[in-house]
């Protein structure tokens, strides 16, 4: 097996460049299968992109361009190659039993194919790799499909624990049914492990990355790409479990966790999908840190399989669910120049939490944040189906709840599912410093909804050059500095005239339909299209505010 490594911080900055060419590119799938708040329509071969301009028809993707519908969105992911079984070459060792596993951390070998097994059990790696002579674990069959769709008998199953080593690439491998257990954990001073292609399925969590300490390395360097998350097991949603969560333990020290790139996998009906986590009541040095941390390409929803009536029952048409967010920060990163990237993602199907059997309870946020978030860039992003959007608050007696927030040329549809009928909000930014929200699209948030909400203990907070369509209007106090102007309302009520222009007509805005593909690594993708929420050349607001 060989395993294509590149220096990724470069690319960092080539995604933000990509900004100004929308960066965001939908597709045409399979079939007009969608969920809540969509119509189905399906869409031509040549997708949209979010600053109106079309993809090529040949590829379906414009150049310099990521595509949201395919396998391959993230211009982070890393290439992996697996190349043929040698039983004559002395490093590659097939794995068949569960006493096979036994040699994983022998010096002598370093490529290992494991067959099919139901259940390999827990193991644990102790061994590392080289930049030179990385190490290897990967299904072993003759297909090439991702592993989430095969049978359960054509799949590896194996639930890996990588205790403080380097240099590991797992490919096509399972975790199934460890429904009290995450299915993969790096412990605390790993670095340079790559997860690729897996298929977790009845997990307590599926992958955890545990943090080094003040008076060690950090964990650093791990990459969870093109993994299908779905779904987790009740008593994981029940814990108040996490899909992919950064940290963890230990609790009473400085923890660090770097350059962790979460990239294109898709991640269905877990209590929450991405989490970044500290506990607010560790000040005074107990600290969390997390430079580099990149979430891109993300599809992550949940579905009527866990709505329910708000008191513990099933209700495929229920306000409530037993999950709470798609993405939950609960820490950021000190270092201004290695942010919290959180890029072309799609987050859907997010209501209020039932605790009825669910989690601790969310207001159905699809990303949110709590206890001083700092230096995070969101963009390109599409939010859709959910009772919030985007939205920052709860400090719990630390100075911000986010503090340097950029949001920019985000989409956000369909908002607002209220439980008591009372108001609800696509965006709050409570106690926030140096917030910016521009160049973003709003469109249809419910009407006993908010596009904004907004208050006077806000600093710096600027919301400039957005588009808000058919939406209800921006309610709250302003702080002294806040700025709000350039901004383009079609049918949607403007706080004060000086927010920007009004346009009578939601048709005015002349946007487009938005069409992308997911489930991308099952065997029935579905197309899903979003109603006239891309910004297309002939809308007003086509060049955001250029001068």
């Amino acid at each position: 097996m060989v395993v294509t490594t590149q220096t990724t911080r470069w690319l960092m900055v080539l995604s933000v460049l990509l900004v100004a060419t929308g960066g965001f590119t939908a597709c045409s799938g399979d079939d007009d299968s969608s969920p809540p708040g969509t119509n189905g329509t399906a869409g031509s071969d040549a997708g949209l992109l979010l600053d109106g301009s079309t993809s090529d028809a040949a590829d379906g993707q414009a150049d310099g361009d990521v595509d949201a519908g395919s396998t391959e969105c993230s211009s982070y992911a890393l290439a992996v190659e697996v190349p043929p079984y040698d039983n004559s070459n002395a490093e590659h060792f097939l794995i068949e039993t569960v006493e096979d596993w036994s040699h994983i951390n022998d010096a002598d070998k370093r490529i290992f194919y494991v067959a099919p097994h139901e259940d390999y059990g827990t193991v644990t790696i102790t061994a590392s790799g080289t930049t030179d002579h990385p190490r290897f674990v990967a299904l072993q069959n003759d297909t090439d499909l991702h592993p989430a769709q095969l049978l359960v008998a054509q799949q590896a199953s194996v639930r890996l624990i990588f205790d403080g080593v380097s240099n590991w690439t797992v490919h096509r491998l399972s975790a199934i049914g460890y429904s009290d257990q995450y299915g993969l954990r790096v412990q605390p001073v790993s670095d340079h492990i790559v997860i690729d292609r897996m298929n977790f399925s009845d997990f307590r969590g599926a992958v955890l990355v545990l943090s080094g300490t003040d008076d060690a390395a950090p964990t650093h360097d791990i990459t969870i790409q093109h993994c299908r998350m779905d779904p987790m097991s009740p008593a994981g949603i029940d814990a108040d479990a996490v899909a992919v969560m950064l940290s963890g333990t230990p609790w009473d020290d400085y923890r660090r966790v770097e350059d962790v790139h979460i990239l294109d996998n898709e991640m269905r009906n877990c209590n929450d999908g991405v989490m970044l986590i500290r506990h607010p009541e560790l000040t005074g040095g107990h600290e969390v840190n997390y430079p580099g941390t990149v979430i891109d390409c993300n599809h992550i929803y949940v579905d009527s399989d866990v709505y329910t009536d708000g008191q513990g029952n099933h209700d495929p048409d229920g306000l409530w669910a037993w999950t709470e967010n798609a993405i939950d920060l609960k820490g950021g990163s000190d270092d201004p120049a290695k942010p919290i990237i959180v890029s072309h993602n799609v987050m859907w199907g997010y209501r209020h939490t039932d605790t009825n059997g669910g989690g601790s309870g969310s207001w159905g946020t699809a990303f949110g944040g709590h206890y001083h978030v700092k230096n995070i860039e969101v963009f390109d992003n599409v939010v859709f189906d959910s009772n919030r959007g985007l939205s920052f608050g709860d400090p719990h007696g630390l100075p911000y709840s986010v503090e340097n927030l950029h949001a920019h040329h985000n989409i956000f549809h369909n908002i607002g599912f209220s439980t008591s009928g009372g108001t609800e909000y696509c965006h709050y930014f409570y106690w926030s410093s140096n917030v910016v929200y521009e160049h973003n699209t709003v469109v249809g948030i419910e009407a006993h909804s908010r596009w904004f909400s907004h208050d006077d203990n806000e600093v710096g907070l600027e919301v400039s050059c957005n588009a808000i369509v058919d939406s209800a209007v921006m309610v709250g106090t302003r702080a002294a500095d806040t700025t709000v102007g350039d901004n383009f309302f079609y049918n949607t009520d403007r706080q004060e005239d000086g927010d920007g222009t009004l346009y009578p007509n939601a048709a005015d805005a002349q946007l487009d339909d938005l069409v992308f593909t997911t489930d991308r690594y099952t065997n029935n993708p579905r197309q899903i299209t979003l109603p006239g929420v891309v910004t297309t050349p002939a809308s007003p607001h086509a060049d955001w505010c250029a001068p």
